[in-house]
């Protein structure tokens, strides 16, 4: 995700981006250079965004000024309206990150985000985003360790609801008026990132980016 989005950063081109579920995301201190310009919004829960900024200043005695942050309690807000209202500009050109976000959402939600990124965003916008396979959420499979996975978010009260079929993960992008522009599965990540590493990437994972048309 990280090469993907410094290398559209590096374009010059892109005047928002927008980080769903951003948690401790550091990508803005991390490639401060690449995101100079660009109008940042993070979407999380109130505690987490609370804990983040107290870590920011405790550490670097500032928060970035081009960060926008959102908080939204999904109890009672809708994430897309909250965003709108912190000034997000549906004319600019974008890139929306949904990292380790959209496996725990109803189909209906992951949708709606999909939707209000084809509605709101210029032609070559982009999302990059993460995804299991369907056959790991709805127990279909068991590759690659995905049961003892599965059964763990189960018992945490955290379980994964959302998944994609390879087969048609194109259909299901263009069915958004978008393109898929790059994929990398967990073949692809082991060869490039992990050769030398003991870490396990798993099968029923892939990462893509797909372009507004």
């Amino acid at each position: 995700m990280d090469e993907w989005l410094v290398e559209s950063l590096k374009k010059r081109d892109i005047e928002q981006v927008v980080m769903l579920g951003a948690g401790h995301d550091s990508r803005v201190l991390r490639f401060s250079e690449c995101f100079e310009g660009v109008k940042v919004f993070e979407l999380d829960h109130p505690a987490t965004q609370k804990r983040k900024k107290e870590l920011l200043i405790s550490n670097f005695k500032k928060i970035p000024e081009n960060v926008n942050y959102v908080s939204i309690d999904l109890s009672y807000q809708k994430p897309l309206d909250e965003l709108v209202k912190a000034g997000f500009d549906s004319n600019k050109k974008n890139i929306f990150i949904l990292e380790g976000l959209i496996y725990y959402l109803p189909e209906e939600e992951v949708r709606k985000i999909f939707e209000f990124v084809k509605q709101n965003s210029c032609v070559d916008s982009e999302i990059i985003f993460d995804y299991f396979s369907k056959d790991l959420v709805d127990g279909t499979g068991d590759i690659n360790g995905s049961f003892a996975i599965r059964s763990s978010v189960e018992k945490s009260g955290e379980p994964f609801l959302f998944g994609i079929e390879e087969s048609k993960l194109e259909c299901f992008i263009e069915s958004f008026n978008m393109t898929l522009s790059k994929r990398s599965d967990h073949q692809v990540l082991k060869n490039k990132y992990f050769q030398d590493r003991k870490s396990k990437v798993f099968s029923f994972a892939e990462i893509c980016l797909a372009k507004c048309k």
